[in-house]
């Protein structure tokens, strides 16, 4: 997930102008990602970054879970988006469920 946002991120400078205010879109592989301060803005858009398998993976805005977890919502990511420029989002890890 790190790396699909830095890619997000390094787009979002490329961009002409550059996307790192409060909103924002890039285009990563054919996609309209939301960007917020340069990085993804849901967890949702990130994964449209990652290209995730949607039979493996459930997405929600703030959450990228392991569909066939043994226990639901406990083997998942999730996301926090940036704050301010200059501030990574955040990924916290649930793997009880695993």
């Amino acid at each position: 997930m790190t790396s699909a946002n830095a890619l997000i991120y390094a787009s979002a400078v490329l961009a002409s102008p550059a996307v790192l205010g409060a909103t924002g879109t890039v285009s990563i592989g054919g996609n309209t990602v939301a960007v917020v301060y340069g990085f993804a803005a849901t967890a949702t858009d990130l994964a449209l970054g990652m290209d995730l398998d949607t039979t493996t993976y459930t997405v929600t805005a703030t959450r990228v879970e392991v569909a066939n977890a043994p226990t639901a919502g406990t083997c998942a990511v999730t996301y926090g988006p940036s704050t301010a420029l200059g501030v990574a989002p955040s990924y916290t890890t649930a793997t009880a469920g695993c």
